[in-house]
């Protein structure tokens, strides 16, 4: 075998594997939805953060978070969450709401708990236009609560008709939720329980 043709294969090879590196990504839902206020990616992030949707055929089911979930979520959440079948709450349990209040606030215990979850990604490029919220609202003490995705009503509470009978059941609890514009619409960026000392 000559020499040129030896180094073409091998220059071949080397192309071939530096374009194979270069074109790898990590997948990540592609967001089709844009939310134009706040407000609308709040009530999808609580609305279907314990919903899902059953896929398959015949007998065969599984339950995935539903698209609408995914749509809320910011590019950093999504790139955690990787796909629509892994671990839905990134900072604690999200509970389902049957009613709530929100108010935009100006804390400083969100912002500094905000300014401290970039220290895991430090080069992450943030959103602009941050807004931070508290919402209180009245949920259900079951942690481990699911909801049928057709039961979520437009503002992301769970129809009233699949309200727990029992109001020991019920609990009031809040959140604190950070909203950001990617340029993909409204995102929610970060959320975290309130503690009753924080109040």
């Amino acid at each position: 075998m000559k020499k040129s043709t030896l180094y073409s294969i091998i220059s071949l090879i080397i192309v071939f594997l530096v374009i194979n590196t270069l074109s790898r990504k990590t997948k990540i839902y592609e967001k089709e939805i844009n939310f134009t206020t706040p407000e609308e990616a709040i009530s999808n992030f609580i609305g279907y953060a314990n919903a899902y949707e059953k896929l398959g055929s015949k007998d065969t089911y599984i339950n995935i978070a539903p698209a609408e979930f995914l749509e809320s979520l910011s590019r950093r959440y999504r790139l955690y969450i990787n796909n629509r079948n892994d671990f839905r709450f990134i900072n604690g349990y999200i509970p389902t709401f049957y009613s709530y209040e929100l108010a935009e606030v100006n804390s400083d215990i969100i912002k500094q708990y905000y300014e401290e979850s970039f220290k895991r990604i430090p080069n992450y490029k943030r959103g602009e236009n941050i807004k931070f919220y508290r919402l209180d609202g009245i949920a259900n003490s079951n942690n481990k609560e699911i909801v049928d995705k057709t039961l979520v009503k437009d503002n992301g509470t769970v129809s009233s008709s699949e309200r727990s009978n029992v109001e020991e059941d019920l609990i009031k609890t809040s959140l604190h939720i950070v909203v950001v514009d990617e340029g993909e619409g409204f995102v929610v960026d970060y959320y975290t329980e309130i503690l009753p000392d924080e109040i």
